[in-house]
């Protein structure tokens, strides 16, 4: 009897224990979450290389902050006080700021965030709910270029393969297109096979148009000046009475598809009321692109026997070009070709004798052998004859005044994606 008296009592200050929560002076156990900060999780999303990581630790009513980032595309911006901050919404929708971060950035492209504060008991029910994010601002994007859901089932993305770049135009349309708008866009492909394109547009000459069901702008299928189909549309924040704006969507390509986007083979298109079928349209080029090229005999379309050979680097970043090689055993001296010098960049695919694009600037003692370099700007359709590997270097002698090496520039490889025509 005196055990089950025994027993009873100390079931009974286990129900008390129970009834009354955690023991005083116990800590509670905390909740920490961890999330990528990425553009991609910015509605809409933004097309950025840059990227960091956030904790959040909750412990009992105390909400700790604490994260880093880092290649930021443009400086932070302040916004209500700070450049990031704690909102409040759900994964896929905006929400008001909620508590202003510190941030510690020397540099303005990378740094630190943290802060700590105390949430009331509807808002640690928010949290356990992933309803809370953190956004970090920037001059190019105001509305936010990096952002982490604080929640346990935030996404994670791959690294950045590749970096994209379009300049949006009238003239870059098929059709003719009178209009001052104009518009940027840029790309973000991951290891994954994810694309991701962003940008901003201006000044359009009438509202936006939507499309069917897909909106007013999309990512098209095509090469430059070929009308394609959509890809995949974006979705489009309008400003100025429908006349500007911004954009982004993501989507995932096969690897034909990058195959295509990589030789430029996509587009990004804004269409309005008086263009339907576009108003400004920008190729989505690489913005970093380095190939190189073997110059022999063999290569011209009329193989040339020559124990000459010659090597090339040609470097595309964004607009700009530079090419640097040399030469070495012609079997004659350098042939002058009009007033354009006897080494020059053509414009042709392998197999084929093209017109000459560019002259090159030589640097020959001997006149057989030497080196030669360049340095300019591309055209839109320039980079793409240069992306779908159409430029070679031709070195011309006097016994072989056609051209005694050639090396042909190929980057990447086009596929059939990219020769669409269907409107």
């Amino acid at each position: 009897m005196a055990r089950f008296r025994t027993f009873v009592a100390f079931a009974s200050v286990l129900f008390l224990i129970a009834a009354c929560g955690p023991l005083a002076g116990v800590d509670p156990i905390p909740t920490v979450v961890t999330s990528q900060l990425a553009g991609e999780n910015q509605v809409p999303p933004v097309a950025t290389p840059a990227g960091g990581e956030v904790t959040a630790t909750l412990t009992g009513t105390t909400l700790v902050v604490a994260g880093f980032f880092d290649g930021l595309t443009s400086d932070l911006t302040e916004v209500a006080g700070s450049s990031a901050h704690i909102h409040h919404a759900a994964a896929g929708e905006n929400g008001p700021i909620v508590e202003n971060l510190t941030v510690v950035s020397p540099g303005a492209r990378s740094g630190t965030v943290a802060g700590t504060l105390t949430l009331t008991a509807e808002q640690v029910e928010r949290f356990e709910a992933g309803e809370y994010y953190v956004n970090i601002h920037t001059s190019d994007h105001p509305q936010g270029e990096l952002r982490a859901q604080l929640a346990a089932d935030a996404p994670t993305f791959a690294q950045v393969m590749r970096v994209f770049d379009a300049t949006l135009t009238p003239d870059n349309e098929p059709h003719d297109v009178t209009s001052d708008a104009g518009g940027s866009a840029t790309g973000v492909l991951r290891d994954d096979g994810t694309l991701t394109v962003s940008g901003t547009f201006e000044d359009l000459g009438s509202p936006l148009f939507d499309v069917g069901d897909v909106g007013p702008a999309h990512v098209h299928e095509g090469a430059f000046g070929v009308a394609g189909p959509v890809a995949f549309p974006l979705d489009v924040v309008p400003d100025d009475g429908d006349l500007a704006g911004r954009f982004g969507g993501t989507t995932a390509f096969t690897p034909e598809q990058i195959d295509a986007l990589l030789a430029g083979g996509y587009y990004v298109n804004i269409h309005s009321e008086t263009y339907e079928a576009g108003e400004i349209r920008g190729q989505l080029f690489p913005s970093t692109v380095e190939a190189t090229a073997t110059l022999e005999g063999d290569q011209q379309v009329s193989p040339v026997e020559t124990e000459a050979t010659g090597t090339a680097t040609a470097t595309m970043d964004g607009f700009g070009f530079t090419v640097d090689g040399s030469f070495e055993g012609l079997q004659s001296p350098l042939h002058e070709v009009g007033d354009l010098g006897p080494a020059h960049i053509h414009a042709a695919p392998r197999g084929q004798n093209g017109p000459v694009v560019f002259p090159l600037a030589v640097d020959s003692p001997d006149d057989v052998s030497g080196t030669f370099s360049l340095d300019t700007e591309l055209t839109e359709e320039q980079r793409a004859e240069f992306l779908a590997g159409d430029y070679y270097v031709n070195v011309h002698t006097n016994l072989n005044q056609a051209g005694e090496i050639r090396g042909q520039f190929e980057p990447f490889a086009i596929t059939n994606a990219s020769e669409t025509t269907s409107d």
